[in-house]
């Protein structure tokens, strides 16, 4: 018999990177991006999160990680800023690595941090430069240790890094610990399995950003929807809503889940209506 228990909470700390593809193709769906962001974003406010939320490109040999845009990553004072960071432009690389892209990003010497005041670059050990007022690398202060971690892939292509999927899948979820399941999701926004067509054009499968996306629990939306208001909304109430999906710390016989919310047993399946499934894949009970 195994007991796993958990306190549902509001208001934690979220730090999302989106990785968007700036290839020559991406013109019109970096614009569709940016103008439903607020739809992502809103969910923050319902839930009174704290947040960062940086953008990187797919262009591993041009920008290789760095965040985008001026200031460097939003937070909830100028989240306004963020539709125009992510307009990240088209001159990119067509060899899209968003996998490595966002490894990149997370790992050092890109977020080196230090306590270490500074005018100039000359007062920092290199690799560290001076980082608004601190020493530190170029990405330093955007991913923080207790904060949730949400990654957002948006791609028309499919990734073309070179590690196996099973190393940026183990590299991200250990930034969190793998007992931490729950506080790191990556979400594809990419052409599904076969391929789209829209007025933007055409968009192969994101099969690499789709597995990804389907290991961790997070959402998967075609970038040929002609709007990604909703998309992003779904994206946005696993970043920031109340939790719907708790991993089990063992595999259980189905037939003997017990679920109790505040100490009061929860059918699978009561007042005509499902309340929640054991999610076999996942090993996860979702609400």
């Amino acid at each position: 018999e195994q007991t796993d228990t958990w306190i549902q909470t509001s208001g934690q700390d979220v730090d999302v990177l989106f990785v968007v593809d700036n290839s020559g193709s991406m013109g019109e769906e970096q614009g569709n991006l940016s103008s439903n962001f607020q739809t992502f974003i809103n969910q923050a406010a319902t839930w009174n999160n704290d947040y960062h939320v940086g953008v990187v490109t797919t262009d591993l040999e041009g920008d290789s990680g760095l965040l985008q845009g001026d200031p460097r990553y939003v937070v909830n004072a100028d989240w306004q800023k963020f539709p125009n960071n992510v307009k990240v432009g088209t001159n990119g690389s067509g060899t899209e690595q968003g996998l490595a892209a966002a490894q990149a990003a997370l790992s050092l010497p890109l977020i080196a941090d230090s306590t270490q005041a500074c005018n100039t670059d000359a007062e920092c050990t290199e690799p560290d430069a001076c980082v608004e007022g601190f020493c530190g690398g170029p990405n330093r202060g955007f991913l923080r240790k207790e904060a949730a971690l949400e990654i957002v892939f948006v791609s028309d292509e499919d990734d073309q890094s070179q590690a196996d999927l099973n190393f940026y899948e183990n590299f991200f979820k250990n930034l969190k610990g793998f007992f931490n399941a729950n506080m790191m999701h990556v979400h594809a926004i990419v052409g599904p399995p076969g391929g789209c067509t829209s007025g933007a054009g055409d968009a192969v499968a994101g099969n690499r950003y789709i597995d990804l996306a389907n290991s961790t629990g997070g959402n998967v939306i075609s970038i040929c929807e002609q709007d990604f208001s909703q998309g992003l909304s779904s994206i946005g109430e696993i970043a920031f809503g109340l939790k719907v999906q708790f991993f089990l710390s063992r595999v259980p016989v189905p037939a003997t889940i017990e679920v109790k919310v505040n100490g009061v047993p929860c059918l699978a399946n009561g007042g005509g209506k499902t309340n929640w499934t054991y999610d076999e894949p996942s090993n996860a009970v979702v609400f």
